[in-house]
């Protein structure tokens, strides 16, 4: 299982492995964020901005990123 390093504060779990025999890593989106403004000293928009382009892949076992919701939101 892949990890993202400096974000193990954001990980809330694991996936259940359904195609493959490996679980995958699951972090809060919001929380990631929070994190890289902390640490890089960054406004919400770089955060985000940075987010995309250096710690989201399209690596087959990379973590997966959510973003929490109710039902009744719209996303």
């Amino acid at each position: 299982m892949l990890l993202s390093n400096g974000l193990e504060r954001a990980f809330i779990g694991m996936t259940i492995p359904h195609n493959t025999k490996e679980e995958t890593a699951i972090y809060d989106y919001a929380i990631c964020i929070d994190i890289l403004m902390q640490k890089f000293n960054m406004n919400r928009e770089d955060a985000t901005d940075y987010f995309y382009f250096k710690v989201v892949t399209s690596d087959v076992n990379a973590p997966l990123f959510i973003r929490r919701a109710t039902i009744d939101e719209q996303v």
